[in-house]
């Protein structure tokens, strides 16, 4: 009994300092979030004179962007999180984000007029239901950019990476798992250098079988944040 309790109290313990380094990190990124346009409006005052351009001259081959969103998650009930716990999953999503222009404006005049950025992506997310738990890693992708010439950017983008799980699940491993993701969104510019952006994404977990228990944890995930595009 007495060896119960204590494996139950360090569980306990380690739950609360689970939680509360997540706490920390959290407000490490919002605080990221309200610098970001400080910076943002004293890098508009040094180009503005020399460089007014459009919103679309954020984009192009090498030019890059650094960027923090957060959203949330909820479970998609399709494949195996179609089943009980799995479709009960809701977790908080934060990820700071590093992208650079692999290509200069395509297509010309056209509708689709845009460029292609890759994206390296922290993944940090902490599980709510149906219990608490954690899991980061790293993700990289590709974006497309539609170039409208308005402070509104669209794009698609579609990504993989890797992920390390601690959440205790009956039917899916911890510890190494993999992401797929694929998703769209837009930049909304408030200055000639920061954008709101807003985005959608299918978000899918699962370790391709190198653990004993892989269901898959689909997700719709929702996020807001702030991009910084450098000169």
């Amino acid at each position: 009994m007495i060896n119960d309790s204590c494996h139950s109290n360090r569980i306990i313990n380690r739950r609360v300092n689970t939680d509360l380094g997540f706490l920390r990190l959290v407000i490490v990124l919002i605080a990221a979030v309200i610098a970001l346009p400080g910076f943002a409006l004293k890098n508009d005052q040094a180009v503005a004179a020399d460089q007014p351009g459009t919103y679309d001259s954020a984009f192009g081959y090498g030019k890059q962007s650094l960027g923090i969103s957060g959203g949330y998650g909820l479970a998609l009930p399709v494949g195996g999180t179609d089943a009980p716990e799995l479709e009960d999953i809701e977790f908080v999503y934060v990820t700071p984000r590093w992208g650079v222009g692999i290509t200069d404006p395509l297509g010309g005049s056209s509708w689709f007029r845009g460029n292609f950025e890759l994206l390296l992506e922290g993944t940090f997310l902490y599980m709510l239901e149906p219990k608490r738990g954690i899991a980061g890693g790293l993700a990289p992708g590709l974006r497309y950019n539609f170039l409208t010439g308005t402070r509104v950017i669209p794009f698609l983008q579609a990504g993989v990476g890797f992920i390390a799980l601690d959440a205790d699940l009956t039917r899916q491993s911890d510890g190494l798992n993999f992401i797929l993701q694929s998703g769209l969104g837009l930049h909304y510019f408030i200055t000639q250098r920061t954008a709101l952006t807003g985005e959608w994404r299918f978000h899918h977990i699962s370790n391709a079988s190198i653990h004993d228990r892989n269901a898959g944890i689909n997700s719709s995930l929702f996020m807001l944040g702030l991009t910084f595009f450098l000169r």
